[in-house]
């Protein structure tokens, strides 16, 4: 239940973000489903995925973190940093599991869980920020520079 109550989140939310946002905001809007749609994919196995390092899971994360990153690097736009670091602390606990395979298996599934709910809040803020500094002010930047 919980999944599908987060694919109905980051659906609706991408949906909004396609609507009302900027550039910043569609990109991410973009990268968000197609990252979990791969991860779907590679991650068919899900009894078997997380008891060793989910490396396929390393790569699309790894892959969503530069395309973050590029994207904060260059939009005028606080909240895409924010997001790029919490994507930043996903790829880290991939890492940490690769270092000590010991990491406890809930441990590390949670922890690479619970990122994606704050992220996808967080396109929705910038979301509505952008609209609302739009009719406040008639244009909104979209980049920086």
């Amino acid at each position: 239940m919980r999944v599908l109550i987060f694919n109905v989140f980051l659906i609706g939310t991408c949906c909004y973000a396609f609507v009302r946002g900027g550039a910043p905001e569609r990109i991410v809007a973009s990268l968000f489903p197609a990252a979990a749609a791969i991860s779907v994919v590679w991650g068919r196995h899900i009894s078997n995925a997380f008891v060793r390092p989910a490396y396929g899971l390393l790569a699309v994360d790894m892959a969503l973190l530069i395309a973050l990153i590029a994207v904060a690097l260059r939009a005028n736009r606080n909240w895409t940093m924010t997001v790029a670091a919490m994507q930043l602390i996903m790829v880290s606990v991939h890492l940490a599991r690769i270092l000590n395979p010991d990491t406890i298996r809930p441990v590390y599934t949670v922890m690479l869980a619970v990122w994606s709910w704050p992220m996808v809040l967080l396109l929705a803020v910038g979301t509505y920020q952008h609209h609302h500094r739009l009719k406040r002010n008639g244009r909104d930047r979209s980049w920086s520079g």
